[in-house]
């Protein structure tokens, strides 16, 4: 069976909670590209923001808090 968006979120969260914000986001960025592919929701772009907070440490870092505001836009164009 192809994988769903639970899958792709369950291993998102994985790349999340140890902080591989590159696999996170080469994942997402795969899941955007893919035209029959599966879709982000909400969960998806949520885990990778997650993933961009965790990684910046306790003072959220310019570049990752651009990054996680981006990705924002991004979810709000792909649900118009």
């Amino acid at each position: 069976p192809k994988p769903n968006v639970v899958v792709y979120n369950t291993v998102l969260n994985g790349y999340a909670r140890r902080g591989m914000v590159g696999c996170a986001e080469a994942l997402l960025d795969r899941m955007l590209q893919t035209p029959d592919g599966v879709k982000p929701d909400t969960v998806s772009y949520n885990t990778v923001m997650k993933a961009w907070a965790k990684n910046s440490g306790d003072n959220c870092s310019k570049g990752a808090l651009q990054r996680a505001l981006e990705l924002l836009d991004i979810m709000e164009q792909d649900a118009a």
